[in-house]
């Protein structure tokens, strides 16, 4: 159920994207309340678009009656704000072309503070974050069964708001952003980030996952046998400490086939991606994943890791139970799609066809970690080989546009007050920045349909148009998280967290109901992981490039503007100093635009209802569809 303690933002009856808006998009808020509602230009209050509320939403997930605002007609650059009859106001946001670059930014900051084994240091928003050397000590190897291993293993992404490095979930989450370079590489790489490598010859955003393509190698068996140790951490979780003050030990894990699936096809796509910065890396890439991919397809059957610790999923579940299964074969379908796409072998090629064939295949609505298959089918969809089988490319097609399509209906049902097209289950706020991979995928294939407008809404949703009217992010947006389950943010003795974690979000867990609260405890609803990230920087960055203006049949909503309404006098802003975007202080509570007078002149009322109690049970909008949702079951705080 519901229930009314969850991280509560700003008294504000209207829950909008406060990242803002780019001039073409959909433009989409929901109202606590009914009746009617304007748009009002921030600079002189002037009403620029006026609109009714009629139809109400029995929200499903709140239980509560919501109303839901279209404003798409307005598109002038500017800051704006939302304001129903009754005087509520919404956060100030802008209408621009660039209006997700600092956010973007802001992301791939958030990775740059996840490295390990180096010194980090960064500074946003007028505070300082940095850590030291850390996990360097020689690695524990009494639970490896290998040989011939360094003794150390530094390099890549601390995990999540912990510090192991995952094989699976590290190598997806690298294939992802990986994915994000070859979908967005032409706008991508003119954007410069804050990183020490930044203007080199390699790309910005490669000379961040390079890190992580460097730790991935290091993770292969010394012995040659082309497996993938499953983990590099240590066997419990470490206390709440700063990077470089964690001298738990350090352990390796054993293989498993899941793993080496996952590097041989990630690395095989890094040896495609790198090849025109270093052909030298590029070449050692692509030997270390041909040498994995022989060793998953000679090996047939599922090997799992020995430890427990190692695994990373499916904790206190048994060995080889549908979770890892499922993993397994996709993660098989993702590496020979790979390695075709960067060697041309016909073998792997044939492999991927025959298994994207088989009745149990079909492209993921929810791509996340348990199911990497649909960076596999993307890959192969977007070569232009003439060595593809023309009747599985319609056959991919056509699942492709089936999983947005089933995407499309849950934005749409009577029920769904928030715009938000997954449900609910642990991290699932990553699955809904991840959606915009299958949205961009359908609207490759279909570009009429307004796909990339649904993209933009499920940004939205994280950005404050959900059930909490804050944003889900550190440091970007109205109201971000201040405590997330971080480690560093917890250790470092810095007010504001580390900037650009997307945390996990509340969860439907059987019939109970798990409210996000922003806790640094709360480690089921209020951590950040890589793998979430990913998926926010690739939604992020497909809208980096010229805003294409609305087409029609696109989507949008072709309404004329309301400007015959007379400007009202200026009013006080009791709201921060700060925007309310990318860039505001992450220490304080962001309530630009709230809580002063409204563009009409009158107080507004900080009358938010509270949030009512309702078993979910069956509702359509929470049905968790595999059961192998959550990332750990088991964990010291």
């Amino acid at each position: 159920m519901l229930g009314s303690t969850g991280a509560r933002g700003a008294e504000t009856a209207i829950r909008v994207s406060s990242l803002g808006f780019r001039p073409s998009s959909r433009k989409t808020a929901t109202f606590l309340k009914g009746g009617s509602f304007t748009v009002r230009r921030a600079a002189d209050d002037a009403v620029v678009f006026s609109g009714a509320l009629d139809t109400a939403v029995a929200d499903a997930v709140s239980g509560q009656t919501v109303y839901l605002g279209d404003f798409s007609a307005v598109e002038t650059p500017g800051d704006y704000y939302l304001e129903l009859a009754s005087c509520e106001r919404s956060p100030t946001f802008p209408i621009a072309p660039d209006v997700y670059l600092d956010a973007y930014r802001t992301m791939m900051l958030g990775f740059y503070g996840q490295r390990c084994g180096t010194a980090v240091a960064l500074s946003f928003a007028g505070a300082s974050f940095a850590h030291g050397v850390c996990h360097d000590s020689d690695v524990d190897l009494s639970y490896f069964d290998g040989t011939g291993q360094a003794p150390t293993l530094v390099g890549g992404w601390h995990d999540a708001g912990d510090y192991g490095r995952y094989t699976v979930n590290g190598g997806i989450t690298l294939g992802f952003m990986l994915r994000t370079w070859e979908d967005f590489s032409a706008t991508l790489g003119a954007v410069a980030l804050a990183i020490p490598e930044s203007g080199g010859a390699t790309p910005d955003f490669l000379a961040e996952t390079r890190g992580q393509v460097e730790w991935l190698l290091g993770m292969e068996y010394g012995d040659g046998s082309g497996r993938f140790s499953n983990a590099v951490k240590s066997p419990i979780f470490p206390a709440n400490v700063r990077p470089e003050a964690d001298t738990s030990p350090i352990a390796l894990a054993s293989a498993s086939t899941m793993a080496t699936a996952v590097a041989a096809a990630a690395l095989a796509e890094a040896a495609r991606v790198y090849q025109p910065y270093d052909a030298a890396f590029a070449q050692r890439c692509q030997e270390a994943a041909t040498r994995a991919y022989a060793w998953v397809t000679a090996t047939p059957g599922i090997v799992i890791p020995s430890e427990d610790w190692a695994a990373a999923y499916d904790y206190n579940d048994a060995p080889g139970d549908a979770t890892e299964i499922a993993l397994d074969a996709t993660a098989r379908i993702w590496a020979a799609a790979e390695m075709w796409a960067t060697t041309g072998d016909a073998t792997a090629l044939a492999d991927f066809e025959a298994r994207v064939q088989a009745p149990s295949y079909a492209f993921n609505p929810e791509p996340d970690w348990n199911d990497p298959a649909d960076l596999g089918a993307i890959t192969y969809l977007l070569s232009s080989s003439a060595a593809r089988t023309p009747a599985v490319v319609a056959l991919l097609d056509a699942s492709v546009m089936s999983a947005a399509s089933t995407l499309k209906t849950a934005y749409a049902a009577p029920d769904n007050g928030w715009g938000r097209v997954q449900g609910y289950w642990w991290g699932a706020n990553g699955a809904v920045a991840r959606s915009c991979l299958v949205f961009n995928m359908a609207a490759r294939l279909d570009a009429t349909a307004g796909w990339m407008d649904l993209c933009a809404e499920q940004i939205g949703h994280l950005m404050g148009r959900n059930l909490y009217g804050r944003s889900q992010v550190t440091g970007i947006g109205v109201d971000p998280p201040l405590h997330p389950h971080h480690r560093p943010s917890i250790a470092d003795g810095v007010v504001p967290p580390w900037p650009g974690l997307l945390v996990g979000g509340a969860q439907q867990n059987g019939t109970q109901w798990v409210d996000w609260t922003d806790n640094d405890g709360d480690w089921l609803t209020n951590e950040s992981a890589i793998n979430y990230n990913a998926g926010l920087v690739y939604a992020f960055a497909a809208f980096l490039g010229p805003d294409p203006g609305r087409v029609p049949g696109d989507g949008g909503v072709a309404l004329p503007l309301d400007a015959g309404a007379p400007a009202c006098p200026s009013a006080v802003d009791a709201g921060t100093d700060g925007p309310a975007g990318v860039g505001a202080d992450a220490a304080t509570t962001h309530l630009h635009g709230m809580g002063g007078s409204g563009g009409c002149g009158c107080t507004v009322g900080l009358d938010r209802p509270a949030v009512s109690a309702l078993f979910l049970t069956g509702l359509a909008m929470l049905v968790v569809r595999r059961g192998g949702r959550r990332r750990r079951s088991a964990r010291v705080p």
